[in-house]
């Protein structure tokens, strides 16, 4: 929960089968986990609470930050509605906002996976129709207000393609959306592009001659959900010991290039068994009129810690936010204790990192005879 280090919302679903094998969800719940409790091993304090209740249709659940950098927003659609419910999670608690965002009219139902863009602008669902195991991909866009958490500008395309399992995810640039048919290959599109679905490019396809003994039994080690990683390295999972690596997801076509089988898992990896998570970087739209929490003076999210410092892995540079109106000195040494950067810090300020090689550094922050430490990896 925002402002608190130690309550922790938990969001979660039932799943129910029909006669027609399609699954429902006739609830959305969240239970409370105060971590404060137990010496530290947390407590369940509410549980199976109603957050919704009305039949949601079968897709994942994907938060993305509100544009005061503090709340979270997630949305879920409901069973073959072309609508949305809203649900903002605040230091206030949670909350299903009561105006719902209606498109008007029906919209299918998706095996399928959502995914917000990182730079919080878009919001995406792409995959099958539900009760059936092949058939075309459909994929939704929309714009996305993260002051408001409504969407606008509805985008939808069919690919005709017979299809298994899908996944989507954006790259870290916000201008490219991968998806994967679980069969044998992975699409890019530019987001950015007039005619986006003109703009596809094929980047992978299956490697059939990798067989190992759970690709038998599932039938392929081809591509399914995706995640991007905080190494701005897209994974994507298979019906395999392995994952599949987009390695430069913000390049264009086959220079993205995908690794195929670029992690070796000790274990069978199920289908649609990969982390969701949102995506952490993003803050405040600085001077905007949702940027409210910069103007008043709250308690910092983790009252307990100096400053932050994003994002981590860096690549060209990272921002110091301090949590204090006091200045600041911000060191960095490398592993041999050398000290390779020294600046002065007050509020929140970017610091560029390019010129530094890549690997794993110290820093120290000094605040009126208090001090910070922490580790910060440096990636290309």
């Amino acid at each position: 929960m925002p402002e608190s280090k130690d309550i922790y919302y938990i969001i979660h679903t039932p799943d129910e089968i029909d006669l027609l094998g399609e699954f429902n969800i006739p609830f959305v719940y969240y239970s409370i986990v105060d971590m404060s409790k137990n010496g530290g091993l947390g407590k369940v304090t509410r549980k199976n609470q109603v957050l919704i209740s009305d039949t949601m249709g079968s897709t994942n659940v994907i938060s993305c930050r509100h544009a005061n950098g503090r709340d979270w927003w997630l949305l879920f659609k409901e069973k073959a509605h072309h609508r949305f419910y809203r649900v903002l999670l605040s230091p206030k608690g949670i909350e299903t906002l009561p105006q719902k965002i209606d498109f008007g009219g029906d919209r299918m139902d998706l095996w399928c996976q959502s995914v917000f863009s990182p730079d919080g602008k878009t919001f995406i669902q792409g995959g099958l129709e539900s009760g059936t195991m092949q058939s075309p991909f459909h994929l939704h866009k929309y714009d996305f207000d993260r002051c408001t958490g409504m969407l606008s500008n509805y985008w939808h395309v069919q690919d005709n393609e017979p299809w298994l399992y899908t996944g989507c995810a954006v790259s870290p640039n916000s201008k490219y959306l991968y998806y994967s048919s679980h069969a044998d290959k992975v699409y890019q599109l530019d987001l950015q592009a007039n005619d986006i679905m003109a703009s596809r490019q094929l980047v992978a396809v299956m490697d059939t001659a990798y067989v190992d003994s759970v690709a038998q039994i599932y039938g392929s080690a081809g591509f399914s959900t995706m995640q991007l990683g905080p190494d701005d390295k897209i994974y994507v999972n298979a019906a395999s010991r392995s994952l599949h690596i987009i390695d430069q997801p913000d390049s264009a076509g086959i220079a993205c290039n995908v690794i195929r089988q670029g992690i070796a898992l000790p274990a069978i990896n199920q289908l649609w068994c990969i982390p969701n998570f949102p995506y952490f970087r993003l803050g405040a739209e600085v001077g905007t009129l949702c940027d409210s929490l910069t103007t008043v003076s709250i308690a910092p999210e983790f009252p307990d810690i100096l400053a932050r410092v994003y994002p981590n892995p860096a690549r060209s540079s990272i921002t110091i936010t301090l949590h204090t109106t006091d200045n600041a000195q911000f060191y960095l040494q490398d592993i041999q204790g050398k000290e390779v950067l020294q600046a002065s810090v007050r509020g929140n300020q970017q610091i560029s990192v390019v010129h530094l090689p890549e690997g794993l550094y110290f820093y120290k922050i000094a605040i009126n005879n208090k001090y910070e430490y922490g580790k910060l990896w440096i990636v290309r």
